[in-house]
């Protein structure tokens, strides 16, 4: 997956995406998968700045496909109340939906939600197991 480290590149010529038979994106010029997971330490909604780079990315693919949507949907881990995790996986997935408007993507193709802690992607209950449940995915689709 995407490491975060390489920046898209500037310049007044965008780039070209492809996209693998669901819809997703590769990285520019690969056949690599762009990041479409991010995690969050423990009860944060903070992005680090090599989610914002892939944020960044992700951005550009919406400003350059008017015909992609995107849902972000934010997870917790279980510790936590239902509605507070819910909430949490709110903040999360309305952090993301910040940096797409922060990169004048068109948040009108964006819609967030929050899963809380019912869809855990581990279901052990230890640190190594929580950090994976908390996230936020993006989807594509096509309008």
């Amino acid at each position: 997956p995407y490491d975060g480290q390489t920046a898209p590149a500037s310049g007044s010529g965008a780039q070209s995406y492809g996209f693998d038979a669901d819809g997703n994106p590769f990285v520019p010029g690969t056949n690599q998968p762009l990041t479409r997971v991010f995690y969050f330490d423990y009860d944060q909604s903070q992005l680090s700045q090599s989610d914002l780079t892939a944020l960044e990315m992700h951005g550009e693919i919406l400003r350059n496909n008017p015909e992609r949507a995107i849902v972000v949907e934010g997870h917790a881990d279980e510790r936590g109340t239902r509605e507070y995790n819910m909430a949490l996986g709110e903040r999360r997935g309305n952090g993301v939906n910040a940096a797409f408007s922060a990169n004048a993507a068109d948040t009108g193709r964006i819609e967030v939600v929050s899963s809380g802690e019912e869809r855990p992607v581990c279901l052990d209950s230890d640190e190594s197991c929580w950090s994976q449940n908390r996230r936020v995915e993006i989807s594509y689709s096509v309008k």
